[in-house]
This record gives C-alpha cells, sequence and structure tokens, in this order.
C-alpha cells in the first residue's frame, strides 16, 4: 500500500488501519506493506535544502495550475474552472465528485479560508530537509517513531525531477541510509513482490 501522510500520527494511524482489515480478512499484517510517499529536500548543507524548499512551494502558489490538475486528475474535478484566489468555503458546495473521495476530503478538511492557490502550496506529505546526513536521521526517527515499512521517493513535477535531485537521493541519501542499515544493498531474489516483503 501507497500513503501519503506527514505526522507520526497519520502515518501510525493509516498502518493500524491496514492491518485491522489484513486481520479481518484472516490474512498476517507483514504480508502487506505499507509505503509512505516523501519529498526529500537535499542541499550541500541545511539552509540551502531549507531555501530550496521554500522556492519549491513558492513556485507552486505562483503557478498552481499543475498541482491543481494533478489533484484533479484524481478527484475528477477541472479546478481550472474556478477563481483560485477564492477562498475554498465559497466553493464547497460545487466541490462534489465521485472520484477520489478522501483526497477531496483531506484536501478542503479545516481549510474553509483557504484559498486553491494556498491550498495548492501547502506543504503536504513528509518532506525530511537538510543534508544527506540530516535526510536520513530524519527518515530514520520517522519510520522508529510509526513502526511503519518504509518510504517511497515521489518527485512530483519536473521542477523535482531531474537529474540533479535523482543523483541526490542515489548518490547521496542512499548510500548515507546503507551505512545505517536502512536501506539493503543488493536483492535477495528474482522478483519485485518477493523484494518488497523480504525487508
Amino acid at each position: 500500500m501507497i500513503a501519503s501522510a506527514g505526522t507520526v500520527d497519520e502515518m501510525r494511524g493509516y498502518r493500524a488501519d491496514i492491518h485491522r482489515e489484513m486481520v479481518a480478512s484472516g490474512r498476517k499484517p507483514g504480508e502487506c506493506k505499507v509505503l509512505y510517499l516523501t519529498t526529500p529536500f537535499i542541499g550541500e548543507t541545511e539552509t540551502e535544502a531549507i531555501d530550496r524548499k521554500r522556492r519549491y512551494f513558492q513556485a507552486i502558489h505562483d503557478d498552481p495550475a499543475p498541482t491543481l490538475a494533478f489533484t484533479g486528475f484524481t478527484t475528477n474535478i477541472d479546478f481550472a474552472q474556478y477563481d483560485l484566489d477564492t477562498p475554498i468555503g465559497d466553493l464547497a458546495e460545487q466541490l462534489k465528485t465521485n472520484g477520489h473521495q478522501s483526497s477531496l476530503d483531506k484536501m478542503l478538511r479545516g481549510k474553509q479560508h483557504m484559498t486553491l492557490r494556498d491550498i495548492a502550496a501547502e506543504p503536504r506529505g513528509f518532506h525530511p530537509t537538510g543534508t544527506p546526513e540530516q535526510v536520513a536521521d530524519q527518515m530514520a526517527e520517522m519510520m522508529h517513531a510509526i513502526g511503519g515499512d518504509g518510504f517511497l521517493f515521489y518527485l512530483p513535477q519536473a521542477t523535482l525531477f531531474n537529474r540533479r535531485t535523482v543523483a541526490e537521493i542515489t548518490d547521496g541519501l542512499v548510500p548515507e541510509l546503507q551505512r545505517r542499515g536502512l536501506v539493503r544493498t543488493s536483492y535477495a531474489y528474482d522478483h519485485f513482490r518477493d523484494n518488497l516483503l523480504d525487508f
């Protein structure tokens, strides 16, 4: 299972729900791994990483259309038809869908005063930030706190998914996680599913 959550309580609660469903279906909880989406912001220094994160979310605020288009794909709502700077509370009655109900609910809950622009640029999910060592610390602490199964790197836009960010993860963060025994260094099985269940 792949989940988007940003806090220990959200992650722990989601995993507990999945485990309850597994038991209710007569299955062992360990047969289902729960991976949490994470978007790391990595820099040579903590200051650089924090600035990159700030600039990333500012760019979404300045041009929220790509983010809202992706949200629209999930929720089956064309957000382009709405004024980006209208409080969401004024649009709530119009925002109904047969699409992904929980995504829309999470997007709207407790945000009546915010605009679509604000919501698009709001950091959601887990964003460890800093040097490779600091990001590894944050990921290790989060996973220890929730007792989870792992993370799935999520680089949602072209500004993040590029050679630089991939290299920062593969050549900087992953070796640091491997040194700590948090990421495997080889695969024991031929098939993806078996390797997921093995670690």
